[in-house]
């Protein structure tokens, strides 16, 4: 690593029952070779031992205990709302979220800063392995930083490029006044992610995987209640994303079929559940997704009922 200053960066990471996997995390995360950190660990009213587990490894790691804040929301605000806090207490240069059940290399904030510097980007981003709990891993590569920042928002949208947080490294000037995190869960990285790269003014890359990111099969199965959750929240935050793009001053239409195919998607699992349902709303987010409902690949009898229903202005069919 060739860096001639230090500046400070912050790593935010927010904690809520990951007792399973935050010891290999930390241990990661301490023994990165780059000396000038801040940790800030929010714990979200975790009711595991997963705090327990970090302060251990604080005293395992005992050149980072100067360095580390472990903050306690007094009630459980989810993960966006824990990302705010550790933003809001960070002193960094560079600010990076990451997530607890994953695991970092060694040189992944080394690498990602160097970069950052000699490019003078606003957001850098890495590669990163996905493993699975099988033990197999992939290598996702992500070398976009050379698209026009259009291009790259379609594929944010589309989910071509991965809208986390957890490999993208962004300077804090890049968080403006009119940076929101959200208060829901679900979508919560392209909402926080699409703000700050319509931010940045410079973009770059670093070609080779350091970021662990860990699918873990028990996060896919939900019951009922939890689902019709996600749906609403997914539809609640993608509808701000939508705006943000449209208020830099973007043609939305210039997103297509891309944008119309994820509104559709988000419509017709919104008004699954009768409890979401706001027909008005949906009718009228976006109404030039209609055109291209036809293209999405969901049930036909799930399309016709959302055709029908904005076509004549009725939500009956909803209802039957």
């Amino acid at each position: 690593m060739i860096i001639n200053e230090y500046p400070l960066v912050s790593i935010i990471i927010p904690v809520y029952g990951v007792e399973r996997y935050i010891e290999k995390f930390a241990k990661t995360i301490f023994s990165q070779d780059y000396p000038n950190i801040e940790y800030i660990f929010v714990d979200d009213c975790t009711n595991d031992d997963s705090i327990v587990k970090v302060k251990a490894a604080i005293a395992n790691h005992p050149h980072v205990c100067d360095r580390v804040k472990i903050l306690r929301h007094p009630e459980n605000r989810g993960l966006p709302q824990a990302r705010k806090t550790g933003f809001e207490e960070s002193k960094g240069d560079y600010i990076i979220h990451v997530d607890p059940d994953d695991w970092v290399e060694p040189t992944y904030i080394s690498q990602l800063l160097e970069t950052a510097i000699r490019s003078g980007a606003d957001i850098t981003w890495c590669d990163y392995f996905v493993e699975e709990e099988q033990g197999n891993a992939k290598v996702v590569e992500t070398n976009f930083a050379e698209y026009s920042k259009h291009d790259i928002i379609m594929k944010l949208l589309s989910g071509e490029f991965h809208s986390a947080v957890w490999n993208k490294m962004v300077t804090r000037r890049t968080y403006n006044t009119e940076t929101v995190f959200s208060i829901y869960n679900q979508l919560e990285d392209l909402y926080l992610t699409t703000q700050l790269m319509l931010n940045a003014h410079k973009l770059s890359h670093v070609g080779c995987p350091l970021y662990h990111y860990r699918v873990n099969a028990n996060s896919l199965s939900f019951s009922n209640a939890r689902i019709k959750k996600r749906c609403f929240e997914e539809y609640q935050n993608f509808k701000s994303v939508f705006h943000f793009i449209e208020d830099a001053g973007y043609d939305m239409l210039s997103f297509e079929p891309v944008l119309s195919n994820r509104v559709n998607a988000l419509k017709l699992a919104f008004m699954k559940y009768k409890e979401n349902r706001n027909f008005d709303d949906v009718k009228n987010f976006y109404p030039d997704s209609i055109k291209n409902l036809f293209r999405l690949d969901a049930p036909l009898r799930a399309k016709l009922k959302l055709y029908l229903s904005v076509k004549t202005n009725s939500d009956f069919l909803f209802k039957l």
